[in-house]
């Protein structure tokens, strides 16, 4: 398939959603149609943007290469839980483009469903170091026996991306991630309440 006939908008190019290679999984890893890759001048290594343009939710996996079988397929390869991240099912079109990405100095969790502490956060950071994040990326972890899922709701510096590195801060909120949404809707709804009272004024 031809540059001409992809789907593209400004700097970012439109591709299908296609299930990741079993030994990709969980690694964080997109691999790329090989005649995307060459027309967009990426290569092995690159941190690529994943964007779903219903959800307007963003993911970062780190590029490997494209396999001959998936030439001229116009798609991406990524697993269930990147897919997750940006609210995508398979055959969905997906924005992507390369980012920069800075060292994350502070990165702070919240737990989605109750409220966790982690007594040694010094063992979560060798545990993610080098990974990759994006705001709202949701990262799960196996601990007493079940699942615990976490939702990245801030860091710093800011970008597109950070990287975790054995420096890196992490903190777990003290609220859930769904309390947290609780209390911006509520925020927005206030805010929308005020703003009918001032046009009816």
């Amino acid at each position: 398939m031809s540059g001409l006939n992809r789907k593209s908008e400004g700097d970012n190019i439109k591709v299908r959603v296609r299930d990741a290679y079993k030994r990709d999984a969980g690694r964080c890893r997109i691999r790329i149609d090989p005649d995307v890759i060459k027309e967009l001048n990426l290569k092995t290594g690159d941190v690529i943007e994943v964007e779903h343009p219903v959800s307007g939710k963003k993911t970062a996996p780190i590029l490997y290469p494209g396999k001959d079988q998936d030439k001229g397929i116009n798609a991406v390869r990524i697993d269930s839980s990147l897919q997750r991240n940006i609210n995508a099912h398979l055959d969905d079109f997906v924005k992507i483009r390369r980012i920069e990405v800075r060292m994350a100095e502070r990165i702070t969790f919240a737990a989605v469903k109750e409220a966790v502490i982690i007594r040694n956060s010094d063992q979560l950071v060798r545990k993610l170091e080098n990974r990759i994040i994006t705001k709202g990326d949701v990262l799960s972890f196996n601990a007493i026996g079940k699942r615990i899922d976490f939702v990245i709701i801030d860091y710093f510096p800011k970008a597109d991306a950070v990287r975790i590195h054995l420096g890196t801060r992490i903190i777990i909120s003290e609220k859930t991630y769904r309390e947290i949404e609780n209390e911006l809707k509520k925020i927005d709804n206030a805010k929308e309440l005020r703003n009918g009272c001032k046009t009816q004024l």
